[in-house]
């Protein structure tokens, strides 16, 4: 009897409770002047690791939404056949782009609930990495933008002499 009460002794000092929760499972703790924090959680899930891998990418996202907005481009391309017209479209986020240095896990806490185990992540980021990347962001834009426009009002060799090189194409070299 008295196994049997040290064993229900261990196994529920094991278990996490709401009661038990830390404060910033519930509230994201104040941002500092230097310093931001995110609080992600997970749906419930059979493991631990696949719990933190959900939360963590919650409060990823999380940073992203509040710091960098979400910017989606839409790419379509249109394919036609005999038999079919077939049409693709991705999307990419500009969050494909941001580099997150300094984004750090400052604490984890899981909660078994019957069979399954949700969990919380809190994590920290410096402002002046927001600030960095921003910046970098900007700048990296900036070059595309201009590589574009180069690229655009560049004259191609092949272009030269009143479009020869199309001509040949359309003609198959015979003018």
């Amino acid at each position: 009897m008295k196994t049997l009460l040290v064993l229900l002794a261990l196994v529920s000092a094991n278990i996490a409770t709401a009661a038990d929760r830390p404060q910033w499972t519930n509230k994201v703790p104040a941002d500092t002047p230097k310093i931001l924090y995110f609080v992600g959680r997970s749906p419930r899930v059979q493991t631990e690791a696949e719990g933190l891998r959900f939360a963590s990418k919650d409060a990823r996202e999380q940073l992203l939404r509040q710091e960098f907005g979400t910017t989606i481009k839409l790419n379509t391309t249109q394919t036609e056949t005999l038999r079919d017209v077939s049409m693709d479209s991705k999307l990419s986020e500009l969050s494909e782009l941001i580099l997150l240095r300094g984004f750090k896990q400052a604490d984890v806490y899981a909660e078994k609930v019957k069979e399954e185990t949700e969990v919380w992540a809190l994590y920290s980021v410096p402002r002046s990495e927001i600030a960095g990347e921003k910046k970098r962001i900007v700048e990296l834009q900036s070059q595309k933008r201009t590589s574009s426009t180069e690229v655009l009002n560049t004259p191609s060799k092949d272009f030269d002499n009143g479009g020869k090189l199309l001509r040949d194409v359309f003609t198959g070299g015979h003018v």
